[in-house]
């Protein structure tokens, strides 16, 4: 068999992407530069996706010493506290009554919680691998704050860097888009380049439906209409890659500065709240003993 057919036979390692990519090169006779590209591809994904996750660590240590310390509060601490107020006519606050039925769920109701998260992870999991499910997800990253800028960043440098190395591979625009479209990781983004691909086929410019979309920035847009012209698409699409790696990298960076105002907001409310459910029953009850 061809060597792109015994990739296919391995869809969890090989894309359809990676696989389309390889036969064609086996078609054109450029097998060396294609399996070049493919792996600089990888490399620059693998590298923002580690990027992503150094920046994220710290926020994300953080809230789960925040939740350890919630738990520990509700499960050990506060209990032994809610005997002592059961002892007096003291009305505790709305936190602390929070806290003490939080506590009763983990103590009688924790085998309910645990089945509870499981069938919600699995109806969520399966919500988002039906199209609308995985449409409207896909449809929500590109607007949430902070990281919807990002994420847009990182389609627009796959998108570009993509589709610049399979123009410099002399392949057609119109499979450039179909190939680009399998790669980009967003639906939503997927189906504006198959509406774009129909309108190349009909005989338009690949920059008048890119503008249409209003997907597509100003900048990229400009520089489609400029390579079309020129006929240097395939250096201009790798410039515009290598301006949103560069808008991509200063995005990593400052996202814990980003996160570091959201972080103390979060962790100053929890630590107000388990404050005010430990103290504040005791304020009332210096008020009880002095009457």
């Amino acid at each position: 068999v061809s060597f792109s057919n015994a990739l296919k036979k391995y869809p969890a390692i090989f894309s359809s992407f990676y696989v389309s990519m390889i036969r064609i090169a086996e078609a054109t006779g450029n097998l060396d530069e294609s399996l070049d590209r493919l792996a600089f591809l990888g490399e620059k994904d693998y590298e923002i996706h580690e990027k992503i996750k150094s920046a994220t660590r710290y926020p994300m240590m953080v809230v789960c010493a925040l939740g350890v310390a919630f738990l520990v509060v509700v499960k050990f601490v506060l209990p032994r506290f809610s005997k002592l107020f059961s002892r007096f006519q003291v009305d505790l606050p709305l936190p602390t009554k929070l806290l003490l039925w939080f506590n009763t769920l983990m103590t009688h109701y924790w085998w309910h919680m645990i089945i509870l998260f499981v069938l919600l992870a699995a109806g969520i999991a399966k919500l988002l691998r039906t199209p609308q499910g995985k449409a409207f997800w896909d449809g929500l990253k590109l607007r949430i704050p902070i990281f919807g800028e990002l994420f847009t960043n990182m389609i627009m440098s796959k998108f570009s860097r993509t589709a610049g190395s399979l123009v410099t591979s002399g392949i057609p625009v119109d499979q450039v888009l179909e190939l680009t479209s399998e790669v980009v990781g967003n639906d939503k983004v997927s189906k504006i380049l198959k509406n774009i691909e129909n309108k190349v086929k009909e005989g338009k410019k690949i920059s008048e439906p890119m503008k249409e979309s209003k997907l597509f920035p100003p900048i990229v847009v400009q520089m489609v209409s400029v390579g079309e012209d020129t006929g240097k698409l395939d250096e201009l699409l790798l410039y515009v890659a290598d301006y949103y790696d560069f808008q991509v990298d200063l995005r990593i960076k400052n996202l814990t500065m980003y996160i570091e105002p959201v972080l103390l907001f979060v962790m100053g409310s929890g630590v107000l709240f388990i404050a005010l459910a430990m103290f504040h029953p005791k304020w009332n009850m210096v008020y009880v003993f002095k009457k």
